[in-house]
């Protein structure tokens, strides 16, 4: 018989904090500024949902981080309230297309986002990124079992 009755913890695994360097950086933001320009010139009907997916992926991100880690989150709020505005347009006229104050929202935040990433740290970021894609499956869930 074992000395311990009390079964092991399981070990998970923690992110480590380190800051957000350049490579990581431009993972998150370049991505974001072709969206914006995309948003802004664009005619692809495909091309201009992408480039809105990937506008909410990062604000989403930054939102939850920011949250987390006690920042202000009012200039990133108002870009994902013009994504919001973005998408109520599209349910009435079936174009993705941006008002000028929408796009100087969506601006603003990606702005804000690239010069508040490196104060940020790679396990705030990682663990934004896995609340949110578990807050997606539960809303996919949602809809899919919905009569």
């Amino acid at each position: 018989m074992p000395g311990n009755s009390k079964p092991r913890k399981a070990y998970r695994p923690r992110p480590i904090g380190r800051p957000v360097l350049d490579r990581m950086r431009n993972d998150l933001i370049l991505p974001a500024y072709s969206a914006l320009e995309t948003l802004r010139t664009g005619t692809d009907p495909d091309a201009l949902e992408s480039a809105r997916h990937t506008l909410a992926a990062l604000l989403d991100y930054l939102w939850v981080a920011l949250t987390r880690s006690g920042r202000d989150v009012a200039t990133t709020e108002a870009g994902l309230e013009a994504l919001r505005g973005l998408i109520a347009r599209h349910q009435r006229t079936g174009a993705w297309r941006c008002t000028g104050s929408e796009l100087a929202a969506l601006r603003a935040s990606v702005i804000e986002a690239d010069q508040v990433l490196p104060l940020l740290r790679t396990d705030q970021l990682t663990a934004a990124m896995v609340a949110v894609l578990a807050a997606m499956d539960r809303m996919a869930f949602h809809v899919e079992t919905r009569p």
